[in-house]
């Protein structure tokens, strides 16, 4: 027990001799410092050495792959802004060893972390920068006063920092203050943009423009019950044009959109794949109809909106969607002159089907056809869109994809491991891979319903 005592305590005073710096605040100053420093014209620096211009830590971890694959992006501002700003690749959640070693194990190359200036395990800057994920962004002023705190790579853009060497005051979106989503004691929208205390209404229904208090696509909250006005509430705050018509509609192509195991958008933009746009100007619908290089802050804040909607509750849910839809109809169509409609649209695509292969062969054998193939590295997938996007994401395509009726929902295949495919494979190769586990593409076209947006 003694033991444990001491070890307890020596932990405690270690905390604390190393705990020298308290986490700054926007506005505060950043402590003047001396820390080792890679790739640079000398091996340790001060923040001092850097007065005059705007520096920039990207704080980044081997485990996470979108903070490495922003790496160029970084060098590319780098050279665009010359010395008149620095960037600081910062690792403070792993050794140099650590580094190593994963990057070598992941057969990542990061060849930036060879040119661009470098701080691993420097832990003042953890205790002065502190951050819920790997990947975050701080930027210094050109006094050294911090300004600039977020993991969105929104706020990581030319004309930004235009904005901070010309001496002006920046916004940006996700503070460190702000709500990631709503929860069950949020306030009604009404409130938000009301101070006076105003009489709850009993029905009514209201949009405003983005809500910085909120995370972008902070989500909503739905079939809220006021037992005294005897009323139900549904609120979303910050959502796209796409998100809030997604909600209204979305239902009412699910059963015939479930056979798509691939499509031209992945992860949280996967149901951009339900909607046909033609539009002049897609960026007011949706930020992520753009490039990714030209998604930042300001795109999203204007294609943000928050709608919130108060009903009797024997209003029920069909019912309740409807005069959703009906008010967004009434809303957009005055602001975008646009319609919204469901239509059958015909589009072209593959469709996965089995090869109807007379031998099924076993795991070893497609294991040793693979090698032959000349692919090393093997894994087991169980899941059709991780199949196919290994292959379409490789080589940079993003076609639909829907199972055909025959072919089972549950399955195994013996495939090559994601980063054994190459921009210049083709699709005969990947047929080869397809038949080993009894499957093939075809090529076609598909009548399916979608949601078609014209102005």
């Amino acid at each position: 027990m003694k033991s444990i005592f001491i070890i307890f305590l020596l932990i405690l005073l270690y905390g604390q001799v190393n705990a020298q710096y308290n986490a700054l605040q926007i506005g505060d100053k950043m402590p003047d410092f001396e820390f080792a420093i890679q790739n640079h014209k000398m091996s340790r620096a001060k923040i001092s050495d850097f007065k005059g211009k705007l520096v920039f830590f990207d704080f980044w971890s081997t485990y996470c792959s979108s903070c490495i694959a922003g790496f160029p992006k970084m060098e590319k501002l780098q050279k665009e802004f010359g010395d008149k700003i620095i960037i600081i690749l910062v690792n403070i959640r792993e050794t140099q060893e650590e580094v190593d070693a994963r990057l070598k194990a992941r057969k990542s190359i990061a060849p930036e972390l060879m040119r661009m200036p470098s701080i691993i395990g420097e832990q003042a800057f953890a205790q002065l920068f502190p951050h819920r994920f790997a990947g975050n962004y701080v930027w210094l002023n050109l006094d050294g006063e911090f300004i600039l705190d977020s993991y969105l790579d929104y706020n990581i853009h030319a004309k930004k920092i235009k904005e901070v060497l010309e001496g002006k005051k920046i916004t940006f979106l996700a503070a460190p203050a702000v709500k990631y989503g709503l929860t069950d004691n949020e306030p009604t929208l009404l409130n938000m943009v009301n101070d006076s205390k105003t009489k709850k209404s009993e029905v009514y229904s209201m949009f405003t423009p983005v809500n910085l208090d909120y995370y972008p696509l902070s989500g909503a909250q739905l079939q809220v019950k006021d037992t005294v006005s005897k009323n139900i509430r549904n609120t979303y705050v910050n959502q796209t044009f796409i998100n809030l018509y997604l909600y209204v509609l979305k239902k009412n192509l699910d059963e015939e959109w479930k056979s798509k195991v691939y499509g031209p958008n992945t992860g949280t933009d996967l149901y951009l794949d339900y909607f046909k746009i033609l539009v002049k100007d897609s960026s007011l619908y949706d930020d992520r109809l753009l490039s990714k290089v030209n998604q930042t802050d300001e795109y999203v804040t204007r294609s943000l909106y928050c709608y919130e909607q108060v009903l009797p509750q024997t209003v029920t849910t069909e019912q309740a969607l409807s005069y959703m839809k009906e008010d967004l109809d009434r809303y957009f169509g005055i602001r975008y002159g646009c319609k919204v409609n469901i239509e059958e649209v015909e589009i072209p695509c593959y469709y996965l089907k089995k090869a109807n292969s007379l031998t099924k062969l076993s795991e070893d054998e497609i294991k040793k056809k693979l090698k032959e193939l000349n692919f090393k590295e093997i894994t087991i997938d169980w899941s059709y869109n991780n199949l196919m996007s290994s292959y379409f994401r490789a080589i940079g395509d993003y076609p639909y994809v829907f199972l055909d009726a025959d072919t089972s929902i549950k399955f195994s295949a013996v495939v090559p491991r994601d980063d054994e495919w190459k921009k210049e494979s083709d699709l005969q190769e990947f047929q080869q891979v397809l038949e080993l586990n009894n499957l093939k593409l075809v090529k076609g076209t598909k009548k399916i319903n979608m949601i078609v947006v014209l102005d």
